[in-house]
């Protein structure tokens, strides 16, 4: 519902260039709703989603913005709003009638292990965690049918891939730039 009495409210699409299951997903909505409320803003998400690579990998989330107003102050705290909740590089705001605002400040690295049946997942999740100490954090994964990837996000791609070469696993897997 409108804030505003007689005003038709805008719906806006966060496209999220992270790679989150749902229920992570969905903490970013919850976070985004409540910074919005406690700052006054007329601004509420309505709906989101994902989308999927053919192999079913996730390759971005969406979030569906309802705002009281189409104002470039309403619009930068949105988009300043999203980039507190550390989104990644390559996100942006889709806004009537077509035009894209970029935000974002992390980027991201995609950890592909060969082969879907790790024997101690916990512990390499836990292992590239330390690797990457305070330079970023594993955020979510994904299984294929052949291989298992691993997702994490941070100030500098370089750096963690530097740290995560020190991890005999990942020497023999791919890796690639993600945001």
């Amino acid at each position: 519902m409108s804030g505003f009495p007689g005003k038709q409210p805008v719906n806006v699409t966060g496209t999220l260039n992270v790679r989150l299951r749902p229920l992570r997903h969905t903490d970013i909505e919850d976070a985004f709703d409540r910074a919005m409320k406690q700052h006054g803003h007329g601004a509420r998400v309505t709906g989101g989603g994902t989308s999927l690579t053919p192999q079913g990998e996730i390759s971005a989330c969406h979030i569906e913005i309802e705002l009281d107003d189409l104002s470039d102050a309403l619009i930068m705290a949105v988009t300043g709003t999203l980039t507190a909740l550390q989104m990644p590089k390559g996100s942006y705001l889709t806004v009537p009638p077509g035009r894209r605002i970029d935000f974002g400040v992390r980027e991201g690295l995609a950890l592909y292990l060969d082969g879907t049946d790790l024997r101690d997942a916990d512990h390499v999740f836990a292992e590239c965690a330390r690797l990457l100490g305070d330079a970023g954090s594993v955020d979510s994964h994904w299984t294929g049918k052949q291989e298992t990837a691993l997702y994490m996000y941070g100030a500098d791609f370089r750096i963690m891939m530097d740290r995560l070469q020190e991890y005999p696993l990942c020497r023999k897997c791919r890796i690639e730039q993600i945001a």
